[in-house]
C-alpha cells in the first residue's frame, strides 16, 4: 500500500501509551507538530500548506517555501538534489517490496511530514521568516505578546526550567540559549534527514542566518550543520559594521 496520510498517523498514535506522565519529563516530539497541522486545518478549514503560505509566509516575503515531494522525480524545478554519504538504501514507502531505493528518495513519505518536517525552502526565505520576530512590535504575522510567548519555556515552570536545563531549553518551536545572565538569548533550530543538514539562527544582537546542506554529514560522519555553527558565530563576531 502507498503511505497513509496524516489523519491516519494521528489515529494510530492516539492508541499508543504515553512514555511518561505529562509534566514530569519532556522530549522533542515530531508527532506534536503533526497534530498541530491538523488543528490548523480544522480551525481554518484550509489545507495546511495553503494556509501557512498565505497567512504566514507571504506576509514576510518567504515565497519559495512549499511542502516537498518524496521521490526524485518530484523535485521542484529549482530544488537541489540530495545525497547520502553512506549511500544507504531503504525499503520504498511508495513501492512496497522494493528495497533498493536511496533512503533520501523513498525511505519516508515527505508529504506526511508536512507540519513536522516536510517544508523545503531557500536559506534566504528562512531568514525572512525568522527575521520577522526580531522586532516584535513590527511583526507582520503575530502580536508582540505572542512573539514573547513563543520564546518562553514550554510546559515547565521557570523554576523547573532553571533546575533541569540551566541556560538552555526548548520553547514553542525554538531552542533557546540564554546569555548575559539570562538577559539576552540566542534562538535557533536545526534539522536533519538523510540528504539534509540545516540550521536557522536568530542571535541576540539582531543577526539572523540560515544554512542548508544537501548532505547530512561529512566524510567522518559528523553532522554538517553542527560543524558549521561555531564558524558562523566566529564570522559574525568579526563584523564591525
Amino acid at each position: 500500500r502507498t503511505p497513509v496520510g496524516t489523519n491516519k498517523i494521528v489515529e494510530y498514535m492516539m492508541t499508543q501509551p504515553l512514555d511518561f506522565t505529562p509534566g514530569t519529563k519532556e522530549a522533542y516530539s515530531n508527532f506534536g507538530y503533526c497534530v498541530l497541522g491538523r488543528v490548523i486545518e480544522k480551525i481554518t478549514k484550509m489545507n495546511y500548506e495553503t494556509y501557512v503560505q498565505n497567512e504566514i509566509l507571504s506576509p514576510v516575503g518567504a515565497n519559495s517555501m512549499a511542502i516537498g515531494g518524496t521521490l526524485k522525480s518530484e523535485l521542484l524545478s529549482d530544488e537541489t538534489h540530495y545525497y547520502s554519504r553512506t549511500g544507504r538504501l531503504a525499503n520504498s514507502v511508495m513501492e512496497p517490496g522494493k528495497s533498493d531505493q536511496p533512503r533520501q528518495y523513498g525511505g519516508w513519505h515527505l508529504e506526511s511530514l508536512d507540519s513536522h518536517g516536510g517544508w523545503i525552502s531557500s536559506a534566504g526565505d528562512l531568514v525572512k521568516f525568522a527575521s520577522a520576530f526580531n522586532k516584535p512590535n513590527d511583526c507582520p504575522i503575530m502580536s508582540a505578546e505572542a512573539v514573547k510567548t513563543m520564546f518562553i519555556p514550554f510546559g515547565l515552570t521557570q523554576l523547573n526550567r532553571t533546575k533541569r536545563h540551566g541556560n538552555r531549553y526548548y520553547a514553542y518551536g525554538w531552542r533557546v540559549v540564554l546569555i548575559a545572565n539570562g538577559k539576552k538569548a540566542n534562538t535557533y533550530h536545526s534539522g536533519k534527514l538523510t540528504g539534509t543538514s540545516t540550521m536557522l539562527v536568530r542571535r541576540h544582537d539582531g543577526y539572523t542566518w540560515a544554512y542548508l546542506f544537501n548532505c547530512g554529514s561529512d566524510l567522518n560522519g559528523k553532522n554538517l550543520s553542527s560543524k558549521m555553527d561555531s564558524l558562523m558565530h566566529k564570522a559574525v563576531n568579526a563584523v564591525n559594521n
